[in-house]
């Protein structure tokens, strides 16, 4: 196994490793570690492996670099970096080993912008303010913040029961992309999402969402799980959903339209609605699925509906008339 940890400042020695932005120790037995990273063309880094070596490497700009260790025997290893190390754009540390690290001097790299850790990691302090790309992924990660995020984010996915964010108001208003799963996640904000918002999925019982209005215009992924989700619409879904999934005690969308022009592959209404919906309703929106533009799935599930034990015969007819003309395989109406 490879262990990595990022020392605390007070853990430092000066000079070198010790007043390094990036200073790892390699508790190395028989992986070797990889760091990976992006760096422009006209800047170089140096890295100190810890074992007596270091290497010069020239930034290629957008691609990714890997420089992976050769350490020779078991033991632990410093691990540190100098030169143009401010002029790093892109980090990614997706060994599956265990780390642990102190953010607290890479408020100095104030060209990242992008951040991905996978694996197991133990991770302390504030982000690098210039983060427009955040992934987190990974049960092991244990993150511990409360506070808001980088403002100029884009793209936020995090995932684990060991993410500890916690945060009382709205996000970062470019975002894009917001993937949030984990029940250690406690957002609460009352309000729009960003208008700009292509996909939205929100899985954790500590999510508090609240808002009575319509969704982005944009959104193609429509995905919000878990009770506290308080939603509450009675229009037309966004035009070009391509996935649609609500299940939620507190989401209550009474519309009746769910956009015209997405190929959705994924269709799963369930516990979506306060009030089951009436027999008329439902011929209305079956009748809509029918008329729209976009495909649908090959099996649509579609619950809160009052008659779901012995639907009047004029649903089974607008049910089977969506089969014919979208080619559906399975229509589930329940309860």
């Amino acid at each position: 196994m490879l262990h990595r940890q990022l020392i605390s400042p007070f853990r430092r020695r000066a000079g070198g490793w010790g007043s390094a932005n990036i200073a790892l120790t390699i508790d190395y037995t028989a992986t070797q570690f990889d760091f990976k990273f992006k760096l422009p063309s006209t800047s170089t880094i140096k890295i100190y492996w810890g074992d007596g070596t270091s290497e010069d490497v020239v930034g290629q700009d957008g691609t990714e670099i890997t420089k992976t260790s050769s350490y020779s025997g078991a033991g632990e290893y410093e691990f540190w970096i100098s030169g143009d190390d401010t002029d790093i754009t892109y980090i990614k540390l997706d060994n599956d080993i265990d780390n642990s690290c102190d953010m607290t001097k890479w408020s100095a790299l104030t060209s990242l912008t992008d951040l991905i850790i996978r694996g197991t990691m133990t991770l302390s302090g504030v982000l690098p303010t210039g983060l427009t790309y955040l992934y987190l992924y990974g049960d092991s990660i244990n993150w511990t913040y409360n506070g808001a995020l980088p403002t100029g984010l884009t793209n936020l996915y995090l995932y684990g029961d060991s993410i500890n964010w916690t945060y009382n108001g709205a996000l970062p208003t470019g975002i894009t992309y917001l993937y949030l799963n984990g029940d250690g996640i406690n957002w609460t904000y009352n309000g729009a999402l960003p208008t700009g918002l292509t996909n939205l999925y929100l899985r954790s019982s500590n999510i508090n969402w609240t808002y009575n209005g319509a969704l982005p215009t944009g959104l193609t992924y429509l995905y919000l799980i878990r009770d506290n989700i308080n939603w509450t619409y009675n229009g037309a879904l966004p035009t070009g959903l391509t996935y649609l999934y609500l299940n939620g005690s507190s989401i209550n969308w009474t519309g009746l339209d769910i956009g015209d022009t997405g190929n959705i592959t994924y269709f799963y209404l369930t516990n979506y609605r306060v009030a089951k919906m009436s027999s008329a309703d439902m011929i209305t929106l079956l009748t809509q699925m029918e008329n729209r533009t976009g495909s649908l799935p090959a099996t649509v599930t579609i619950n809160d509906f009052q008659d779901y034990a012995s639907p009047p015969q004029a649903v089974t007819d607008a049910v089977d008339s969506l089969k014919i003309a979208k080619g559906i395989t399975t229509v589930t109406l329940g309860a």
